[in-house]
């Protein structure tokens, strides 16, 4: 059994081709059905991915459909565009919950963490504190973690850089603008974390 991690996969968000640095895809079909594509042929049933937010927007619940076609144990940490995300109202989390929790195998909360191997990283959808976005702009800072140390596995920048620096802290991003449109193993996770550590 193997761990993935992802992020942003914007299934059914048409306007996706056209912000950050752009999809290379003819039409938001191709780009949902190249992603499922790719995350099948890498991720088995019985392998885990944290998918770390921005699952789907655009017709609802259609984007949803495409997580249930997706091979794994699915873990969401939910992103700012998730329906079930903490900058949402109350109400609307409520509504969305069920929606999520039929296709995701489990809800996390949006900062966590995980061991690989012997080492902790933060997880969560956003970059530290203080980091740009692909607006270039410090939006979400209440919502994402302080760098201390650790670590970090993020997504939300649509950037195609994989490591970044906050302060002291590494940042790694696993969205799939920066990976290929691809689930990232943890084992290159930890050979990216180590590269830069050792």
């Amino acid at each position: 059994m193997s761990t993935f991690f992802t992020s942003d996969t914007h299934f059914y968000h048409a306007r996706i081709l056209e912000l950050g640095e752009g999809r290379p895809f003819k039409s938001i079909q191709e780009h949902n059905e190249m992603l499922i594509l790719n995350w099948n042929k890498l991720v088995m049933p019985e392998d885990t991915v944290y998918h770390l937010g921005d699952v789907a927007l655009g017709p609802w619940p259609r984007g949803l459909v495409c997580v249930s076609r997706l091979n794994g144990y699915k873990k969401l940490v939910p992103g700012n565009h998730d329906r079930i995300f903490s900058g949402e109202s109350e109400k609307r989390q409520e509504r969305f919950y069920e929606d999520y929790a039929n296709v995701f195998d489990e809800i996390l909360p949006e900062i966590t963490s995980v061991t690989l191997e012997d080492q902790e990283f933060v997880v969560s959808h956003f970059p530290y504190q203080e980091s740009e976005d692909t607006s270039g702009r410090l939006r979400y800072q209440d919502k994402s973690p302080v760098a201390e140390g650790l670590p970090l596995i993020h997504g939300h920048t649509h950037q195609q850089e994989k490591l970044t620096w906050n302060k002291d802290s590494l940042q790694i991003s696993v969205g799939v603008d920066a990976r290929n449109w691809t689930p990232v193993p943890s084992e290159v996770v930890l050979e990216e974390f180590r590269s830069v550590s050792s």
